[in-house]
């Protein structure tokens, strides 16, 4: 145990850096790797935590930021970026 307690400080800051890079090119993956992605980075997290500082976090909690990401992928998906809600893509002049 005292090995993983002399790279913890490395270790969780592969682990920011890697969740960082996942957000950042989350778009351009495919869902199903997202979906992977998403549960193992939680699930290690969680047990982290749980087994680290003894902190339990609520599972709810760690379902809803699941669900946050997989609706910003399933709008990636169907391509709802860059486009405008509400407004008609085609546009009018008034004179």
């Amino acid at each position: 145990m005292g090995l993983l307690r002399k790279f913890e400080t490395s270790l969780a800051l592969l682990s920011l850096f890697a969740g960082v890079a996942f957000l950042l090119i989350m778009c351009h993956m495919s869902f199903a790797f997202n979906c992977v992605f998403g549960i193992v980075f939680l699930t290690l997290f969680y047990l982290y935590v749980r087994g680290r500082h003894k902190i339990n976090l609520p599972v709810s909690l760690l379902a809803l930021v699941f669900v946050a990401l997989q609706v910003d992928a399933l709008g990636n998906l169907f391509g709802m970026y860059g486009t405008s809600l509400g407004r008609s893509s085609t546009t009018s002049s008034h004179t």
